[in-house]
């Protein structure tokens, strides 16, 4: 999948009733925009309507309007019967664009599509692309990787924010990241605070679009001020392994583990995540007698654990059971 480059930029959209594209008007000189929504929107439609408006007028000098002289109306419906996410492209009245999604995601998935068809001068020329278009898998998703301060943790979190927008436009239906935590003290931290309040905002982004979260979490995973006779052996270790990870079959070291999973999964209860992916190796593992070969013993039996932990406060999330670095 080819994911559009991200741009920076902000817009005011309002919402109205319908206009069309005057007689006399060619598409390539569509100067004023009108979008269309059904009669009481909800918040993600609504945002849709918002994340197409200002696509559009950091493409060109276009201007939305909703007061009925647009030149230009796009209608956003959703009407369930087209197969789950997908979406409908059909001419509307007087020259102007009817997308139809089949639910919220399949409408998102649509503007994206009329997005990329167009055509974008001093003014815009709507895409002629007609037709129907389903996803063919269920899951479409993208990993986020906010740590080792690269670009999802450094960058102005409004630019991420606005590349999580540009994912969603090009199909993507979930977004997860890692909540690293090994350089923090603990939960209470006010860098693992603010860095967990730019994660949240990183989510919200996807879930005010329509589209789901996963968090990643390594079975064994600790803070940096885990206790340090709860530590595991780093014998396990295949790739990158913490020396703060805690081992799952000392006194107490399970407990651990689901202490500071059961704070993680309190804190992202109102994002509603879709998945939680258990990890093993790199940064995980203990290599000790108890534990070992962790991939198929300690591992399981922390993941088990965690498993039981996030189905309990993350009402309906799915489990993923990485296998990375198995072999």
């Amino acid at each position: 999948m080819n994911l559009s480059s991200l741009t920076r930029f902000a817009a005011a959209l309002w919402l109205g009733g319908a206009a069309g594209l005057a007689d006399n008007q060619s598409t390539a000189d569509v100067k004023t925009v009108q979008v269309a929504l059904p009669g009481e929107p909800g918040p993600v439609l609504t945002n849709i309507a918002g994340v197409f408006g200002r696509q559009l007028q950091r493409r060109c000098s276009v201007r939305i309007v909703r007061d009925g002289t647009a030149t230009f109306t796009l209608e956003l419906v959703i009407e369930p019967g087209i197969g789950k996410e997908g979406f409908r492209i059909t001419d509307g009245q007087r020259g102007g664009v009817r997308i139809v999604g089949n639910d919220e995601r399949g409408l998102l998935y649509g503007v994206g599509k009329f997005l990329r068809t167009s055509r974008y001068e001093h003014g815009f020329a709507p895409g002629a692309w007609r037709g129907v278009s389903v996803p063919d898998t269920p899951l479409r998703g993208i990993y986020l990787a906010t740590h080792f301060y690269n670009y999802y943790q450094t960058a102005p979190v409004e630019e991420v924010e606005r590349y999580v927008e540009e994912l969603a436009l090009w199909g993507v239906n979930s977004v997860a990241i890692w909540y690293d935590m090994h350089h923090f003290k603990g939960f209470t931290d006010p860098e693992a605070a603010a860095f967990r309040g730019r994660l949240k905002r990183i989510l919200l982004a996807a879930r005010h679009c329509g589209i789901g979260v996963g968090l990643m979490v390594i079975g064994n995973e600790a803070y940096d001020g885990s206790p340090k006779e709860l530590r595991a052996d780093p014998r396990a270790q295949r790739g990158g392994f913490y020396d703060v990870a805690v081992c799952p079959n000392k006194p107490g070291g399970l407990d651990y583990t689901l202490r500071i999973m059961g704070e993680l999964f309190d804190w992202a209860s109102d994002l509603g995540p879709e998945y939680v992916c258990i990890w093993p190796y790199d940064q995980g593992g203990c290599g000790c007698d108890l534990c070992r070969p962790w991939g198929a013993n300690g591992f399981l039996k922390c993941a088990e654990s965690v498993s039981g932990l996030a189905r309990k406060k993350l009402p309906g999330v799915k489990i993923i059971l990485s296998t990375w670095m198995f072999d």
